[in-house]
Formats: C-alpha cells, structure tokens, sequence
C-alpha cells in the first residue's frame, strides 16, 4: 500500500477470489509438471473510489506429509 501511496486509514475493502481448475498458462515441462492450476485475483480499493488489481496465475499441490518441513520461506 505505501508503494500506492496508500494509508491503511484509505483503505475500504479488500478482496480476493480464487478460481480453481483453471487451463494452465504453459505447457507443461520439466518444471511445471506438478499441481493443479488456478487464478487469483486480489483488489484493494481507497475511498476515493482508485482500485488496484493484482492478477496471479499458479499451481498448487496437494499437501503431502513429511514432504514440506512447515517452516514457511
């Protein structure tokens, strides 16, 4: 938000949506064999009506015990 020249105090809502199921942005290889695709899209909107809109599109794995060590990154 301060990248936006946002103050938390403009800051009136905030949504994500996640949609999954999603065709994959590339085909997949080596790298991208793994995972489900999905879209998120995250909006953030000041009180003055401005909206910012971040896209992402990714994949994600089922968890799998023992795989991950949990301690985040």
């Amino acid at each position: 938000m301060p990248k936006l020249a946002m103050a938390p105090d403009d800051l009136v809502e905030a949504t994500v949506e996640v949609t999954f199921d999603t065709p994959p942005a590339l085909p997949p290889n080596a790298y991208r064999t793994t995972g489900d695709p999905f879209d998120c899209v995250l909006t953030l909107r000041n009180r003055y009506g401005q909206a910012v809109v971040r896209r992402v599109h990714a994949c994600c794995q089922r968890y799998a015990p023992y795989r991950f060590s949990g301690r985040g990154a």
